[in-house]
């Protein structure tokens, strides 16, 4: 099983968190789409492609490389793709003109002018009282309306099966 040492793995993230701040600071979206690409090669092409391990290895000398941590490079691979189709959902809903202040599509688009979110958190909402039979009645931390019939039960609630 192939290992990437783990102080590469950090400087990826570093990269990663450094864009992004970079790119709400000065508000311009080209830096999620510069690291969109940067992600985007390092999956395509493995992690010798990614600029911020090429600059971690330039500056890493050998040795400390060889006697740090290692991670799983399937992990890696896991966790760099889902890094990238969030920065390329992203990257595409800001194109399309969608933002997190105006949940709505734009006009132009001929998507229907409810948001996607509200379907998939009704899904959520409709499984999370319906799991379980009912008996899940509070939702971290929070009471649900099942609350006042859950009271009402003479049986708790099983632990651990509730969110």
């Amino acid at each position: 099983m192939k290992e990437i040492p783990l102080p590469l793995i950090k400087a990826n993230q570093a990269g990663i968190v450094l864009f992004v701040v970079i790119a709400l600071a000065s508000q311009q979206p080209w830096w999620i789409y510069a690291l969109f690409l940067i992600q985007l090669a390092g999956l395509a092409f493995g992690p010798r492609a990614s600029l911020f391990i090429l600059l971690a290895r330039s500056a890493l000398t050998d040795e400390r490389l060889k006697r740090s941590e290692t991670q799983a490079a399937e992990l890696s691979r896991f966790n760099q793709t889902i890094a990238v189709l969030l920065l390329g959902l992203s990257s595409v809903f800001h194109l399309a003109g969608w933002s997190c202040r105006d949940t709505s599509p734009p006009a132009w688009s001929g998507w229907p002018r409810w948001p996607p979110w509200r379907a998939i958190a009704s899904a959520v909402r409709f499984t999370t009282s319906t799991r379980n039979g009912g008996r899940c009645a509070r939702v971290r931390g929070r009471t649900t309306p099942d609350s006042a019939r859950m009271n009402s039960l003479p049986r708790p609630p099983v632990p651990g099966r509730c969110v």
